[in-house]
């Protein structure tokens, strides 16, 4: 489901640079390659900034470009 998300966030030209991401916490979705896999394809991913990294629940994230912020729950 998040990566049909991120398809249609791509679509639409929603992705915004990382530099322009707040850093205050905030949940985001997130694309990035995770880990240290410098050749894989980019995931997207729910995280936030935190003491200097971003962190999503399996932990750091790498190589983060873009941001979007997390559409509105249904309902």
């Amino acid at each position: 489901q998040v990566r049909d998300m991120a398809d249609d966030l791509s679509a639409t030209g929603y992705w915004q640079p990382i530099e322009t991401a707040p850093k205050d916490g905030t949940p985001l979705l997130l694309r990035a390659t995770v880990g240290a896999r410098v050749f894989s394809s980019p995931t997207t991913v729910v995280g936030g900034y935190d003491s200097g990294w971003w962190l999503t629940g399996g932990g750091p994230l790498s190589y983060v470009t873009h941001w979007a912020v997390l559409p509105k729950s249904p309902g």
